[in-house]
């Protein structure tokens, strides 16, 4: 149990990781609309806050890209400068690098989804075109639709965080995103980048308190929140399964005891006999079936401790095709309330299972002292 929940620690650990690398640890966004007018004296309050180490502000919407007479339906988010700073997909750009503008030409970062089906090379001189409609244009015509506003964008780079992202994102510079959309001023989001080792909580509660109400504030929790419940209800699956698992192995014990109380009739009789009460005989038996469970258990943790911390160092154990995926050897992440938690179970289904087989020492003094009558 400790080796299995140990390693869907570790892949949830990545799975999060990859999901983070995406997200700034706070966001703040309009509880209403999809964009607001940002308020500079608030900005530059939530800019001035000790443990904030950059303040990104996000433009996105959807867009259709055609490249090369394919076309395909994307989120084009435009991010401001200080997102460079940020390095938080340093370690997910699978080609290129982190450029979202360099003065002359607009360029953008492409999701790996987006590069395979509009089959974009990175450093290309032939531009993307994205056409979306621009907010604040009306037709001339009624009922004809808005004016598509048309510009070209250079591919620099190419992340893989997810395949959820990969397929549908396409980040850009908030300039670019300004042009696009005939949008000077609002926002979508902002994105807050936390300094090392500074506590999300409070802060998360001094920026809520700056933004005001109408602002909603989210940490990485809130903002990937299916995927937490997920991963967490999944993780508790496996658990569930694998204690099923472990009531079959008991029954183990109890086919022991009961067998060990059908040889010891003549010491039960004895000890009868000598004055021992029906309650210390039930009592000799349920600790020894506690002794052989949680013997068991506690070489099992010690065990499985053991093979994690060495799969954690050496990572003897490699995942099939690698190559495929971003580590070599099946991680492994201790957590010590999974321990608690599987000496908890076995403890809990050893003591029902001693129990119940103890009992049979009760009926089997009944049956002798039937049989003495």
């Amino acid at each position: 149990m400790i080796i299995v929940l140990s390693v869907f620690n570790g892949f949830q650990g990545i799975a999060v990781s990859m999901y983070n690398s995406f997200s700034p640890e706070l966001k703040i966004e309009p509880r209403a609309g999809k964009t607001f007018e940002p308020d500079s004296a608030q900005i530059k309050k939530i800019s001035g806050l000790k443990s904030i180490r950059l303040v990104v502000s996000v433009l996105e919407e959807k867009a259709s890209l055609v490249y090369n007479a394919r076309s395909t339906i994307v989120l084009l988010k435009g991010l401001s400068p200080e997102f460079e700073k940020s390095h938080a997909l340093d370690t997910m750009m699978i080609d290129g690098k982190i450029k979202l503008e360099d003065g002359v030409a607009d360029l953008c970062l492409l999701g790996a989804g987006v590069q395979y089906r509009l089959a974009v090379q990175t450093k290309s001189l032939e531009p993307i075109t994205v056409y979306s409609p621009m907010r604040h244009s009306t037709s001339l015509i009624p009922g004809q639709a808005p004016v598509l506003n048309r510009l070209d964008l250079f591919p620099e780079g190419v992340f893989s965080i997810q395949q959820d992202y990969d397929d549908e994102y396409v980040l850009t510079s908030l300039r670019f995103m300004r042009h696009l959309l005939n949008e000077p001023v609002n926002l979508s989001s902002v994105g807050l980048y936390l300094c090392p080792g500074e506590d999300i909580e409070s802060t998360k509660a001094k920026v809520r308190e700056i933004a005001g109400a109408g602002f909603t504030v989210k940490d990485r929790f809130e903002q990937n929140q299916t995927l937490f419940k997920v991963l967490n209800s999944e993780k508790w699956a496996v658990f569930l399964i694998l204690s099923f698992i472990l009531m079959i192995a008991v029954f183990n014990v109890m086919g022991s005891l009961t067998m060990l109380v059908i040889e010891k009739e003549k010491d039960i009789s004895i000890l009868s006999n000598m004055g021992a009460s029906r309650e210390l005989i039930r009592s000799i038996f349920l600790i020894e079936g506690l002794m052989i469970s949680l013997s068991g258990a506690i070489g099992g943790l010690f065990i499985g401790l053991a093979f994690c911390l060495l799969q954690q160092h050496f990572g003897f154990i490699s995942i099939g095709n690698a190559k495929s995926f971003v580590v070599d050897s099946y991680p492994v992440i201790l957590k010590w309330s999974d321990f608690l938690n599987v000496f908890l179970t076995v403890f809990s289904i050893s003591l029902l299972a001693s129990w119940l087989a103890a009992g049979q020492s009760s009926k089997s003094l009944a049956h002798l002292t039937l049989n003495e009558d």
